[in-house]
């Protein structure tokens, strides 16, 4: 088989350091100058992004099963554990059979009025704002509206603004580290005394 073409990469390291500075910018610039299959490396990890519509569906949908899930999700595993976000296979389509009924069209439907009235009501916060002229973070803005949304849609409650500045910094270093895991030219066990451990920790007391 022949290898999607791609940038050469530093030694050890591949391509993390263009990727971790700028990740979306980094993929922009692989479909404009490669095409639609692109490889590149982030440390020992051989990568492909694709980059065309109808290949992505091949891969997401018409051939699905021939693609497992990649090392973050492993990484997302030691946090989450074994559920729907980070299995695969048997265990991902038993879990998806059991979440199936909350997709049914009512409550979909259910869902959708609340988060159009959750939505409304935080539009209406920041029209307030900008009648007077106020400065607002809209990236911690749109993480509370979504928490509050999830939580309302799936457990019926909202919480303060200050526990959801919390729960907001620990999905970011949740995040974080999924991101970063994988890319490490070694693999550094949770227990050593590094700031993306500690981070780590921090979150899951959250």
């Amino acid at each position: 088989s022949k290898k999607a073409p791609g940038p050469k990469g530093l030694p050890i390291v591949g391509n993390v350091i263009e990727a971790q500075r700028d990740f979306l910018g980094f993929c922009q610039r692989l479909a404009n100058d490669y095409g639609d299959v692109a490889s590149f490396r982030l440390a020992h990890l051989p990568s492909v992004l694709i980059s065309h519509p109808e290949l992505i569906q091949e891969v997401l949908q018409n051939k699905n099963g021939y693609y497992g899930k990649n090392p973050y999700h492993d990484a997302m595993g030691m946090i989450l554990g074994d559920g729907l976000l980070t299995s695969e296979d048997e265990v991902w389509t038993s879990q998806r059979k059991i979440i199936q009924p909350i997709f049914q069209r009512h409550n979909i439907m259910e869902m959708t009025q609340s988060m159009s009235q959750i939505s409304a009501e935080r539009v209406a916060v920041w029209d307030k704002f900008a009648r007077e002229d106020a400065t607002i973070d809209m990236h911690e803005e749109m993480a509370d509206l979504t928490l509050d949304i999830i939580l309302t849609t799936m457990f019926g409650s909202m919480l303060t603004k200050e526990e959801n500045r919390q729960i907001a910094i620990a999905m970011k270093d949740i995040s974080e580290f999924a991101m970063q895991k994988p890319n490490q030219p070694i693999d550094i066990p949770t227990w050593v005394p590094i700031p993306q451990n500690f981070k780590l920790k921090r979150a899951r007391r959250i």
